[in-house]
């Protein structure tokens, strides 16, 4: 694999990752009755609305859930694996010595006097399917 085979890999997920946050948000401000605000460049405040809230993707996945009837989970579900590939982009290093592709470390909190804990390893520019 090229290095830029392996970068415009590492962009198509980080962009579907954004693409299924914010389809998740506005689906959740029509379903509120919610306007599309955003603020201009330069304002120091937002309206608070589903897209411009803090709120995990994790949350943000219940909501939709919960949302769903019964067929249409079965059809429009969210697999909720994807919080972790999307925690270890957003958390995650991406590291190589040499070779492509790189690999994505994820560490979570301390576990006593050893270091962080690991929380797993993602061969980064793998297909998940």
């Amino acid at each position: 694999m090229e290095a830029t085979e392996h970068t415009q890999g590492i962009g198509g997920i980080v962009t579907n990752l954004l693409a299924l946050e914010t389809v998740l948000r506005y689906f959740l401000l029509k379903l509120n009755g919610e306007e599309v605000q955003f603020p201009t460049v330069g304002d120091r405040e937002a309206k608070i609305t589903h897209l411009t809230r803090l709120a995990s993707l994790s949350k943000l996945i219940s909501e939709y859930h919960a949302a769903l009837g019964e067929t249409e989970k079965t059809k429009y579900a969210v697999d909720t694996s994807v919080v972790s590939i999307r925690n270890a982009f957003a958390h995650g290093r991406l590291l190589t010595s040499k070779e492509i592709p790189a690999r994505l470390w994820k560490f979570g909190y301390p576990c006593g006097s050893v270091g962080g804990r690991n929380e797993g390893l993602l061969a980064a520019g793998i297909s998940w399917a």
